[in-house]
């Protein structure tokens, strides 16, 4: 009898130790959920006013490119991100571009919907109408603009177009069809200008076959040399590097040499816009620096 007590008494006791495990095995698997969802929150920058940064006398040539949409002041990618560029006065703004599932061009920069709305999975997946499903629950300050969506490049398109502020469309999970239908948006606005960008050389092309107007930028991480004899063969393509390539100064004075424009992404601290200024570049790609016409 004293046996058959003590086997129920480990039982009892195995179970209750199972049990403890799996309690705290899924709560280290949710607190680590939860950590991953708290590191991919989008934390604002401080908005710097140009008109501060020292060392620059004459500012007046230097040309803001709004990254991701004025995005210190609103969610990325957003329509309101848009407005809020077109508020502050930027010349430009900057964002991405992929295809859904139906073929539909909506902004958005990852691959994934996970970081910047409540849902999961490839933005490729899904549908013009299963994304607008979805909410967009990151980013700088975006409860203050209520029930924000996944833009189309139509609504983007409007929403420069009423502030008369120049869109730098970068492609990204796009098609060759995907970049044709991109090509025909373009002139059914009054841009003063328009540029589309992208790492990838063929895309350029394939835009700059069927629309003439607009500027092409090839973004380049390293400064390589294929990338600069491409625009220096490709003449007008402006070369859009990185900031970690702006340490070789020399690199950049051969650049500026050979007649190749240039602009660089993304300066967020005055002190790099001030370095990079005094080797020459005027345009610049920001998340947080406020242009001169709204300081």
């Amino acid at each position: 009898m004293r046996k058959f007590t003590d086997m129920k008494l480990l039982t009892g006791i195995f179970f209750c130790a199972g049990f403890a495990a799996v309690i705290t095995g899924a709560v280290i698997f949710f607190a680590h959920l939860y950590a991953a969802r708290q590191e991919t929150r989008v934390e604002a920058p401080d908005i710097i006013k140009l008109s501060t940064v020292a060392g620059i006398e004459d500012k007046s040539d230097i040309i803001l490119c709004a990254h991701r949409g004025f995005s210190a002041a609103a969610p990325e990618n957003t329509v309101a991100a848009i407005n809020a560029a077109g508020e502050a006065g930027f010349s430009y703004v900057e964002f991405d571009v992929q295809e859904t599932k139906d073929g539909i061009l909506v902004l958005m920069h990852d691959k994934k919907i996970n970081r910047m709305t409540d849902g999961k999975g490839l933005v490729s997946s899904y549908t013009l109408k299963e994304l607008f499903s979805f909410n967009i629950d990151n980013g700088a300050d975006f409860k203050k603009y209520g029930t924000l969506k996944i833009p189309t490049l139509s609504q983007a398109l409007a929403a420069c177009s009423n502030y008369g502020i120049s869109p730098v469309i970068e492609m990204k999970r796009i098609s060759i069809k995907g970049v044709e239908k991109l090509s025909s948006f373009l002139p059914e606005y009054s841009f003063d200008k328009a540029a589309v960008s992208s790492f990838d050389k063929k895309k350029l092309e394939a835009f700059g076959k069927i629309n003439k107007n607009a500027e092409l930028w090839l973004l380049s991480p390293e400064l390589s040399d294929e990338d600069i004899e491409y625009c220096e063969k490709f003449t007008g393509t402006v070369l859009s590097f990185d900031t970690a390539a702006a340490k070789d100064t020399a690199v950049i004075s051969e650049i500026a040499e050979k007649g190749i424009e240039m602009t660089c992404w993304t300066v967020n601290d005055a002190q790099t816009l001030k370095a990079l200024y005094d080797r020459g570049i005027r345009r610049f790609t920001t998340d947080n620096i406020l242009p001169l016409k709204k300081d």
